[in-house]
């Protein structure tokens, strides 16, 4: 879902042409029938569209609503989709009796006034339309929260676009990366992983450099989410990192990757390696290789440390 469906009568549209581009502004695109036949009865196949991708109609309320007949099926269209519908009152008109239980914010004031008066109604109305949309999308209230200048709450949007897993927040995440908080940038890192765009894998290789390891071993680990090879040359030279964290992530990032040049490495550090949680990782890399190929050394290193390998696979896959 990527866009609010702005549903207006033709009369309305210089309101909703600056409505449009203020919701943008805000992180809110907006979607509008255009279309020089925008006043028939049926929308057309791009309108349809529109609104099987939307996740917010809005409806214009106005004196001019009774001559939009097409207003009513684009209700109708929402109410099949299960998008939510809000509604946006310019005037004194009375609403439908369909859209009663619709939410709705008061523009009414910019008819009343003028001047001064007149863009503060303006600003306030728009400030309540945001806030219920906000609500419908919170991704995009995360996404703005990522320039706050508080660094806890830069890492909670972070936190929470991860959860989200919204692939439109990728870009904003993707900045997050270079954020001066090692906390924002780490939770950014997870977020991306969550998400699992090819989009950020540049991006997170690049964090690869990262000066807390705590980072690197958050990207590494996305990587692994992601499971796209293009990495696995950076996650080899990685296994070697000074940081017990990175050597796990890297184990098991190269193994949901199925990294059959990594099977030697991994073996050596599942026998070798000081820190038992490496060791772990490092094994449970060998068994995910061997449940996908036909790793004969990785087999043979499993089978001499009793390790039975199809168990284990399937409960890391679980």
């Amino acid at each position: 879902m990527t866009h609010i469906y702005l549903s207006y009568a033709r009369e309305d549209r210089s309101f909703v042409t600056v409505l449009e581009a203020d919701l943008m502004d805000r992180h809110h695109p907006a979607w509008r029938d255009s279309s020089s036949n925008r006043s028939q009865e049926e929308p057309t196949v791009n309108a349809i569209r529109a609104l099987e991708e939307a996740y917010a109609l809005a409806v214009i309320v106005s004196k001019h609503l009774s001559s939009a007949t097409i207003i009513q099926t684009e209700i109708d269209y929402a109410r099949k989709y299960t998008i939510p519908v809000l509604v946006i009152k310019l005037d004194d008109t009375p609403i439908l009796d369909n859209l009663q239980s619709a939410e709705k914010v008061d523009f009414s004031g910019i008819q009343r006034s003028s001047g001064i008066d007149q863009i503060a109604h303006y600003r306030d109305a728009l400030g309540d339309l945001i806030d219920v949309l906000n609500k419908l999308r919170p991704t995009t209230l995360y996404i703005e929260q990522l320039k706050h200048p508080n660094d806890e709450v830069r890492e909670y949007a972070a936190w929470r676009l991860g959860e989200l897993r919204d692939p439109s927040a990728v870009d904003e995440l993707m900045d997050a990366l270079n954020d001066n908080d090692s906390d924002v940038r780490l939770a950014a890192a997870e977020a991306l992983g969550n998400i699992r765009s090819d989009v950020a894998i540049k991006a997170l290789t690049r964090t690869m450099n990262d000066e807390d390891p705590d980072v690197v071993a958050a990207s590494v680990r996305a990587l692994g989410q992601i499971g796209q090879r293009e990495s696995i040359p950076q996650l080899l030279r990685l296994l070697d990192h000074r940081d017990r964290f990175v050597r796990a992530a890297s184990c098991l990032s190269l193994g949901q990757m199925r990294s059959l040049d990594a099977v030697p490495q991994i073996i050596d550090l599942m026998r070798n390696d000081p820190i038992g949680d490496v060791r772990g990782a490092a094994t449970d890399a060998l068994c995910l290789i061997r449940a996908h190929t036909e790793s004969r050394e990785a087999d043979r290193a499993l089978r001499r440390a009793h390790v039975e390998w199809e168990e284990r696979a399937n409960r890391l896959k679980a």
